[in-house]
């Protein structure tokens, strides 16, 4: 919410489009709430992005509903090939929650609204903003090391 006032009070003509993790549990607050335009309390989301696992409030719902413009919600599936994408391409490493914007520009539902001509102003994005942040990753969780360890393994073999 903070993000969005910043971006608002310097361009108030920007677009924020929120990014939502949906969960294992189907439970992206931010999404609900604003499509019945009232504050709803959902459970708590179940997802890899623990970072984005707070609900709205009191505070923040007004900010939410008066500043952001859109929602697109994301899978798991998604975040994490997200994850892997910057990782490949930027050698970046970014903690699921980072990870989410770009999930969010990369889902269908994004490209079809604001890539098609379909919604956003009746044309393409010219230009699209994704914050990327958080370095909190275990990467022995995901067994990370353990890839490398064997592929160098492979390598003696042969």
């Amino acid at each position: 919410s903070g993000i969005a006032i910043a971006a608002k009070a310097i361009n108030p003509d920007i677009k924020i489009i929120a990014a939502e993790p949906l969960g294992v549990n189907e439970a992206a607050d931010i999404y609900a709430s604003k499509r019945l335009g009232e504050l709803l309390a959902l459970p708590k989301t179940k997802t890899l992005a623990d970072g984005l696992q707070a609900r709205l409030g009191d505070l923040t719902w007004p900010v939410v509903k008066s500043q952001v413009d859109d929602v697109i919600v994301v899978t798991e599936k998604e975040i994490v090939a997200a994850m892997k994408l910057i990782y490949e391409r930027m050698k970046v490493v970014v903690e699921p929650s980072g990870a989410v914007g770009l999930a969010a520009v990369l889902n269908p539902d994004f490209q079809q609204k604001y890539n098609s001509g379909a919604g956003g102003g009746g044309g393409k994005m010219a230009n699209v903003g994704v914050i990327l942040c958080g370095g909190n990753v275990d990467l022995s969780s995901v067994e990370f090391w353990e890839s490398w360890t064997r592929r160098w393994q492979s390598l003696k073999s042969t």
